[in-house]
């Protein structure tokens, strides 16, 4: 396109002839000279290198961004807080401060605006990087700024996490328990009343549990072998929030997503095999989104070789968790996600009976970065007589646990998906347990796994 970068030569290019019939033409519609001014036409030469916008090198992970803008409506917290342009262009405007010392308490007011805006409201997706032309991932540049950010008790916190990741899987279940309790108690509207207000007062400290959230049911055990399997081992790592966290009611018999993989592992011919400890086991992705890069580590290391323990010649690993499946891909795991596992190895082996009338869609950030969205369509559309793909969601703002701590950053991820469900849509699926407890809520229809819906759909007669 043409800018100020281009105007001085606007004239070389066509002539003066023309080049004077176009300042005609603007001036006859803009006499006031208020449309662009200087922008396309300009009878400066110099203009192309006049007040030039000074880009600081600030993070070797973001210094070749040019602030055009393509990653923004990608972002789950643009127009909320920041979009992923502004926190780079923050962030340089923070290392200049930091650097040239001009004006200490503005780097003071941005580095205590950041923490919320730039920090604590990104989802950590990096869905920015799909859009970016060059891949510019702000997501990890935030999560760099987290870990800088920790300090020594912070840290020793999350070690003894990572170490006792059993208690903690064990502590979450019944903390999900108890707040339904309280709801059955209380009732919805003066729980979530309560809790926001906590939530707000406590700097976002203190979660607020959506209504939708349920205990899950734990890990699973391993599965007496059926007879026959002719299609051999598969390892299969039941994710820890699909442990933790379990699906909202529905007006169908489904069974949660662990046993449904496990009943449509051995309906397809396969023999399924577990960690021997499932419980406690963790990829390590929401360490590392908080700021906490070692103890990711750590925990990655720990199912690393439990994993390898039952794992089979192939080293063939199948997981229920998008989110888990991309990190453990990129930390170097053999594994594949459930969607097109289910697709390509289990269902040519199933017969679908008992299709539902209509799903929706929800394609989550790490299936989107996985390229799963075709396999995760045409699997619903067999699951299904009719799907809604929910097009208006880029990421859904839950993040993890976002969705408890910062809920205002999922409402406005969702905010227009219900213009995306039609109203005969009383059912949605994902491939992401915690991403399902928000669109639970905003959509006000239950989300489940996708491999639940899946086994019911292929259940025999």
């Amino acid at each position: 396109g043409t800018g100020r970068a281009i105007a001085p030569f606007v004239e070389q290019e066509w002539g003066e002839k023309a080049y004077g019939i176009m300042h005609r033409i603007k001036d006859l519609f803009d006499r006031e000279k208020l449309l662009n001014p200087g922008v396309l036409l300009n009878r400066d030469d110099k203009i192309h290198i006049k007040d030039t916008k000074h880009m600081m090198v600030s993070d070797d992970l973001v210094d070749l961004c040019i602030e055009c803008g393509f990653c923004e409506p990608a972002c789950p917290s643009a127009g909320l807080t920041l979009s992923p342009r502004q926190r780079i262009a923050i962030n340089r405007q923070r290392a200049r401060l930091e650097a040239d010392g001009s004006d200490n308490e503005l780097l003071k007011a941005l580095n205590q605006g950041f923490v919320h805006a730039g920090m604590d409201t990104c989802a950590g997706c990096n869905l920015c990087s799909i859009r970016c032309p060059i891949g510019i991932e702000t997501g990890s540049l935030v999560m760099e700024k987290r870990a800088a950010k920790r300090g020594g008790l912070a840290r020793r916190i999350a070690t003894m996490a990572a170490s006792n990741l059993d208690a903690v899987e064990t502590l979450t279940k019944g903390a999900a328990a108890t707040q339904q309790l309280a709801r059955k108690i209380l009732g919805n509207g003066l729980m979530d009343n309560a809790t926001t207000a906590l939530n707000r007062i406590s700097g976002h400290h203190l979660p607020r549990p959506n209504p939708t959230l349920s205990p899950g049911p734990g890990a699973p055990r391993t599965p007496q072998p059926s007879g026959a399997a002719p299609r051999g081992d598969i390892t299969y790592f039941p994710a820890c929030a699909s442990r933790m966290f379990g699906a909202p009611p529905t007006s169908l018999d489904l069974l949660p997503v662990t046993d449904a993989m496990l009943v449509l592992l051995q309906r397809a011919g396969y023999n399924p095999v577990l960690p021997k400890k499932s419980t406690g086991l963790c990829c390590g992705q929401p360490f590392l989104s908080k700021g906490f890069p070692e103890q990711a580590k750590k925990v990655s290391g720990t199912l690393k070789k439990a994993l390898n323990a039952v794992a089979d010649a192939q080293g063939r690993i199948v997981t229920d968790m998008s989110t888990c499946a991309s990190h453990m891909q990129k930390d170097g795991f053999e594994v594949m996600d459930s969607a097109r596992f289910l697709l390509e190895e289990v269902v040519p082996h199933l017969s679908i009976t008992n299709p539902v009338s209509c799903l929706a869609v929800h394609h989550n950030c790490s299936a989107q970065r996985m390229n799963e969205q075709a396999a995760t369509e045409e699997l619903a559309s067999l699951c299904a007589r009719k799907i809604n793909v929910l097009s208006s969601i880029t990421c859904c703002g839950y993040a993890g646990d976002k969705g408890l701590y910062q809920p205002e950053l999922n409402a406005h991820a969702l905010r227009f998906a219900k213009g995306d469900l039609s109203q005969d849509c009383t059912l949605g699926v994902s491939t992401v347990s915690t991403c399902a407890i928000g669109l639970s809520e905003h959509l006000s229809i239950p989300f489940v796994a996708i491999a639940s819906v899946l086994e019911y759909a292929s259940r025999p007669g």
